[in-house]
């Protein structure tokens, strides 16, 4: 069985969407940073 490679616009679909994770990730992770800082404030 022969494997088709994905097209240029599958890829480019992979792409965007690993970069709408990763920056989800980032913004999820800034703001438990925040959170943190703030709850050591009030400790």
């Amino acid at each position: 069985m022969v494997e088709q490679q994905p097209s240029v616009n599958e890829l480019k679909e992979w792409r965007d969407l690993m970069l709408m994770h990763r920056f989800a990730l980032e913004e999820v992770n800034t703001k438990l940073k925040i959170l943190n800082e703030e709850f050591q404030i009030f400790t």
